[in-house]
Parts: structure tokens; C-alpha cells; sequence
């Protein structure tokens, strides 16, 4: 590996130095995004449970499918 090393040329440390600098920019931006640390499942949004249950009962949400939502049929 040390031959390697001695052989990269500085275009090759640049594109690993911006390889490096891309996944730590990743890494924070995944890390400080709000929401992402709900709960499991939830692809990072926080449902109110309170205020979903509030507006079903008003009458402003229904409980069932809607109407034009069709299960993808089995051959």
C-alpha cells in the first residue's frame, strides 16, 4: 500500500479529500435533521396522535380508504 501512496498524483488526493468532505457533509446533514429521530417507520415525520384523533372524531377525517384507492391485484 505504501507504493501506492508514493505514486498518487494530486488530482487523486483531491478527489479523495472531496470524497472525504462529501460524506462527512452527509453524515451532518443526516445527523442534524429534524424528525429523522422519530419513531421507526415513521420516514421522519412526527404525527400528532392527539390532534389526528381530535379531527376524526370532528368529522374532518374518515376512517376508512378513500374512494379512489384500488389494491394492486394478484395475477
Amino acid at each position: 500500500m505504501h507504493r501506492w501512496i508514493r505514486h498518487w498524483h494530486r488530482g487523486d488526493q483531491l478527489l479523495i479529500a472531496w470524497v472525504a468532505a462529501t460524506l462527512v457533509l452527509i453524515g451532518v446533514f443526516l445527523g442534524s435533521a429534524p424528525g429523522l429521530q422519530g419513531e421507526r417507520g415513521s420516514g421522519g415525520r412526527r404525527i400528532d396522535i392527539q390532534a389526528f384523533k381530535a379531527r376524526l372524531d370532528e368529522g374532518e377525517l374518515s376512517g376508512h380508504e378513500a374512494l379512489w384507492y384500488h389494491p394492486k391485484e394478484e395475477p
